[in-house]
């Protein structure tokens, strides 16, 4: 002990840390989306009891659109925001994990994180995502990880 590992934020990293976040942390968009899609049916299953083929339609459309729209908007945001801050694009990211916190160093700085700190630490299958906040996490390669700090970081999330 302490574990080590690096991340190199890509361009890749920042569009897989905001599609995992989506997925997995933001349940209040998908409940809008939800309410919006329901919204839909009920309007098409109107329309189409109405004989309106072509609003019926719009409305199915809508709704199986509108999921989809969420994810693409999503991933355009955070490449614009990728793009916009040149002190991360491709920043290389070390971590030192320690039993009660760990190190991150960027060329930007240093931080010490204590684990009881965390918002959340989020597990993937390819990633450890640990939140400092709800919208800001240090993204932990897996790959990049050996099988003792995999299995300490798993304990931890």
């Amino acid at each position: 002990m302490p574990y080590e590992t690096e991340t190199t934020l890509t361009i890749e990293e920042a569009k897989a840390l905001a599609k995992n976040y989506l997925m997995k942390m933001s349940k209040g968009i998908w409940i809008y989306v939800i309410v919006a899609d329901f919204l839909f049916l009920a309007a098409g299953i109107f329309y189409l009891s109405s004989g309106k083929i072509y609003m019926t339609a719009i409305m199915f459309l809508a709704m199986a659109f509108l999921p989809v729209m969420v994810v693409i908007l999503t991933l355009s945001r955070s490449t614009r925001e990728w793009k916009s801050n040149k002190l991360v694009q491709n920043a290389v990211y070390r971590f030192r994990f320690h039993e009660s916190k760990f190190d991150v160093e960027t060329p930007n700085g240093k931080a010490e994180v204590e684990y009881g700190k965390l918002f959340r630490i989020l597990e993937t299958k390819d990633h450890f995502y640990l939140f400092i906040s709800k919208n800001q996490a240090y993204s932990v390669i897996k790959g990049n990880c050996s099988p003792e700090l995999v299995a300490f970081l798993h304990d931890k999330s």
